[in-house]
């Protein structure tokens, strides 16, 4: 048995080392920058889909604050502008029925001076009219 290692193994195991350099250089360092590319393309241009989505996301629910706080901001006006009606309609519906109050008084006290004068009128009238009965019953001749 001879433990010295034959000039073959040498051989090829220079072989091996010069194969793998040139297949290092021309075959696997290209593949593996082709490789490189491909992933950084790939995952890289994930990771920027995710950030875009991320900052959309952002992006959308400012926007959704932003619409609720608009919306709430118009329904303050709103129901401002529903109070300041309100108390407007309220105002003119005291000053009309104010004015209609004093309408009513002035015709209350036209219609009472009215009766009076009637009343003056149909006593006189009524004096004038039993005077006439008086004289009719008794046919003319007074004492």
């Amino acid at each position: 048995m001879n433990l010295v290692p034959d000039y073959s193994l040498f051989l090829q195991v220079l072989t091996f080392l010069v194969l793998w350099i040139c297949l290092k250089r021309l075959l696997f360092d290209p593949v593996l920058r082709v490789l490189a590319l491909r992933e950084e393309r790939t995952v890289g241009a994930r990771a920027r889909a995710d950030e875009l989505t991320a900052v959309a996301e952002t992006d959308r629910a400012r926007y959704q604050e932003s619409i609720r706080a608009a919306r709430v901001r118009l329904g303050e006006e709103a129901e401002a502008a529903r109070k300041v009606a309100e108390e407007e309609y309220a105002a003119l519906v005291a000053r009309e029925r104010a004015a209609a109050n004093e309408e009513l008084t002035r015709m209350r006290a036209g219609m009472q001076a009215q009766v009076a004068a009637a009343r003056q009128t149909l006593a006189a009238e009524a004096e004038t009219i039993a005077t006439e009965m008086l004289e009719r019953v008794t046919g003319g001749a007074r004492g």
